[in-house]
């Protein structure tokens, strides 16, 4: 595509723009690297578009660009493999690698959390967050959205409510007698991939989008209230709401997992 002189067709250049986002998707979900990388190509190309740069050599740099840091990923993600592989040979069956540990740390820090009975299957670290969420809902969220409210009205119908029917979404589940489950809406797409065979190849990257939608929401809580905190409001019960926020992020090990 880019060895020719001639100028890219508007249908070429469409299809090179869906690739990098996609290639974006892949190593944001793939990896858990930052959105902020896909949000920062999008600003290259938008500036790119003003300056009426070549779009030929824009996106030229910007397809190695990506697939240079999903390469770095893919390289980093075989020595850990290979160390990993080298330590059982080397320390044999009864000897702990380091992943091992962390997985075992992360069980630890987050036992204490309630399960949601989401699927037998269902991934532990998984049901706990969300276990952990509707705790939070209960317990915190209407001290929470009412102090917000009142420092931040004009949240409204903006920041709030988006918070709000996140929160809806990530912790009412529809009625499920007939297998005594408690599905959230965020996580029905995830137990059908694992209910059906097909799906079972993109599991890990659904894994890891629920993840990051409770972890963006998690800071995204927290962060307003730091805000209004920092123009001198706050209450006794939203200030254990700040510390209960910051416990989960650090149990489950969300710090870095942000949108920016």
């Amino acid at each position: 595509m880019f060895g020719r002189k001639d100028k890219l067709s508007r249908e070429e250049t469409e299809r090179c723009i869906e690739r990098i986002r996609t290639r974006y998707d892949h190593l944001i979900t793939s990896y858990m690297a930052p959105i902020s990388l896909k949000n920062d190509f999008e600003a290259r190309y938008s500036y790119a578009l003003q300056m009426r740069m070549s779009l030929e050599l824009f996106l030229q740099g910007e397809v190695e660009m990506v697939e240079e840091l999903i390469q770095q990923e893919e390289d980093e993600r075989d020595r850990a493999e290979q160390e990993a592989l080298n330590e059982r040979e080397n320390g044999g069956g009864n000897k702990k690698s380091f992943a091992d540990k962390i997985v075992e740390d992360l069980e630890k820090r987050i036992s204490h959390y309630p399960v949601r009975r989401v699927h037998p299957d269902a991934a532990n670290e998984l049901v706990r967050l969300y276990g952990a969420l509707q705790q939070f809902e209960r317990d915190f969220w209407g001290a929470v959205e009412n102090f917000l409210l009142k420092i931040f009205p004009s949240e409204r119908n903006g920041l709030l409510a988006q918070l709000d029917q996140e929160l809806w979404n990530m912790t009412y589940a529809r009625n499920r007698e007939r297998d005594n489950r408690d599905v959230p809406l965020a996580l029905e797409r995830y137990v059908m991939m694992l209910e059906t065979d097909n799906y079972h190849y993109n599991l890990l990257g659904e894994t890891q989008n629920c993840i990051k939608r409770a972890a963006f929401w998690f800071h995204d809580v927290r962060d307003s209230i730091r805000k209004a905190r920092e123009l001198g409001f706050q209450e006794e019960r939203v200030v254990l709401a700040e510390e209960e926020l910051t416990r989960m992020i650090e149990d489950f090990r969300l710090r870095d997992i942000k949108k920016n």
